[in-house]
């Protein structure tokens, strides 16, 4: 069994405040927010925050999803206006009503989802904003001596030329951080940077940040990964609800003092139950002692290759490597998104012949993709829509849909994964990162299904959210499912996994039992 804990005191939800007096700006600071506050329908994203960066400092911006994180950084880089407040550079009251504006400011913002062109060359998306060029064509020679010294400052050995998409997405990373030096930001917004780097591009990633540090530059990072934050700031504010909760310097917070200000309530301990053994009874339908999944020599060129796994009943499977190491690509292939070259998928025994995702979930498997936004939901339909676009038996009747059902449902999986929504009907785009990915999870709970594979489920969401998102998955396995779970955060296969597989270079090279191993272990099998 393995033992995922954290637990917090019980603390009052903050209460809208009256308008207080405007906090004085410190001279010495390079950017200060005061009163910030900013309404949507239904929703209060800021409520009169105050918010102080000084040169040469890292400051996090922590809080839960939908806590008002990504709203602040929109307003620090011009991409939203506030209703109310004030926003000051250099002590001087400023009004950023653009992202143009922000640059000329000096404010850059690195976003969670990379804004770069993959077809384009590294040199072109670092000076995108301006080319430099001669008589109206660009030049390639002014490109290279433009990306040059700013990849040198990176430390990226890389030719300035070539593709960025043939690049890993830790380059990616530096290279829109690269975009931000070219035009000497002296504020650079990191919002989510770790979310799909391996730890080894984490590392490069910090220990650039730390180097432009000592050059003066601020940085404010968003996130809620404590791992992040106890490494590379020097100050953490905690947002919750829309309201400034606390402003500390990182080095007095512990991990509870920050679970206890982002989520202001008691988080349950997470526990891994053990595998449901071979032959109990289960809810879904009758396994025995054959695996839910067996993989047999799936192969696909340039891919992967050779790739053998089962996963039993009632277990869960890890499945770690680094990035580029065909974790994805196996899972795509098994569900029937890309085809493979050789090799056969077992399902429940029965020889499996999956050609499309249609004929996986037909077959009892049901996958949650890595990306969202892109292959997973349609942001311009309902919760409602997405959430049952997968059920249709539950919500069917003789080929007919059942409106009244599929709202029934709907509002069940709402409270069950405790979507932050005001109905059904709430469009999914409108929602924060944590709470699409719950909607998407969602979905596993409309059918019984024999295998589940989840591709980084918990990216980009606040604590209390992954341990939600555990305990669901943990309750899908405990009906006797077979898991296969795909993560970077060692961590998280070591809290939630029965067995840990590795993958390097398109390869499995290791099976290791979580309660056993160690982030060592799994890290040397994936890059020796």
């Amino acid at each position: 069994m393995n033992d995922f804990h954290i637990e917090v005191s019980m603390a009052e939800r903050p209460n809208d405040r009256a308008a207080r007096p405007e906090a004085a700006v410190d001279p010495s600071a390079v950017l200060a927010l005061r009163n910030i506050s900013k309404r949507y329908p239904g929703v209060l994203a800021l409520s009169d925050v105050d918010f102080t960066l000084y040169p040469g400092t890292v400051h996090a911006i922590s809080g839960e999803n939908g806590a008002g994180k990504s709203t602040l950084s929109k307003v620090l880089s011009g991409i939203i206006q506030p209703d109310a407040g004030r926003i000051f550079v250099d002590s001087q009251p400023v009004t950023i009503p653009t992202p143009t504006e922000a640059r000329r400011l000096g404010i850059s913002a690195v976003p969670q989802e990379l804004s770069l062109v993959p077809d384009l060359s590294v040199a072109e998306n670092i000076g995108v904003i301006a080319l430099p060029s001669r008589g109206g064509f660009v030049s390639r020679r002014a490109l290279r001596a433009q990306a040059e010294p700013v990849l040198h400052s990176l430390g990226l050995k890389i030719d300035p030329l070539s593709r960025l998409g043939d690049h890993s997405p830790g380059i990616q990373q530096l290279v829109m951080i690269g975009r931000s030096l070219v035009h000497q930001a002296r504020v650079i917004i990191l919002d989510e940077p770790t979310a799909a780097l391996t730890e080894p591009e984490v590392r490069h990633l910090f220990e650039v940040v730390k180097r432009e540090r000592e050059t003066g530059t601020a940085f404010v990072l968003v996130s809620h990964r404590f791992q992040d934050l106890a490494r590379l700031a020097d100050t953490v504010t905690v947002l919750r609800d829309g309201c400034h909760i606390i402003t500390s310097p990182m080095a007095e917070l512990t991990h509870d003092d920050m679970v206890r200000a982002m989520v202001g309530r008691t988080v349950e301990r997470f526990v891994h139950d053990a595998q449901v053994a071979p032959g109990a009874d289960t809810e879904v339908k009758d396994g025995g002692s054959r695996p839910r999944l067996s993989v047999r020599h799936l192969s696909s060129a340039g891919k992967f290759d050779n790739v053998s796994f089962d996963v039993r009943p009632g277990e869960i499977v890890g499945l770690g490597g680094l990035l580029g190491a065909g974790r994805t690509e196996v899972a795509r292939a098994v569900f029937g998104v890309d085809g493979f070259t050789s090799g056969e998928v077992f399902i429940d025994g029965e020889k499996a012949r999956i050609t499309s995702p249609r004929k996986a979930i037909k077959a009892g498997l049901m996958m949650v993709p890595e990306e969202r936004k892109s292959q997973a939901l349609v942001l311009s339909m309902s919760i409602r829509q997405n959430l049952t676009s997968t059920g249709t038996r539950r919500i069917s009747r003789g080929g007919w849909l059942r409106p009244r059902k599929e709202r029934d449902i709907s509002l069940q999986l709402i409270q069950q994964l405790g979507i932050k929504a005001t109905g059904p009907e709430v469009l999914v785009g409108t929602l924060s990162g944590g709470n699409q990915q719950k909607v998407v999870i969602g979905r596993c709970f409309l059918d019984d299904f024999s295998v589940y594979i989840f591709d980084e489920p918990t990216r980009g969401v606040d604590i209390n959210a992954k341990f939600q998102i555990y305990r669901l998955i943990n309750s899908l396995a405990k009906k006797g499912a077979g898991v296969l779970l795909i993560s970077s955060e060692l961590p998280e296969l070591l809290a939630v996994a029965d067995r840990i597989l590795v993958m390097r270079e398109g390869r499995l090279v290791a099976d290791l039992p979580a309660d056993t191993a160690t982030e060592e272990q799994i890290l040397s099998s994936a890059m020796v």
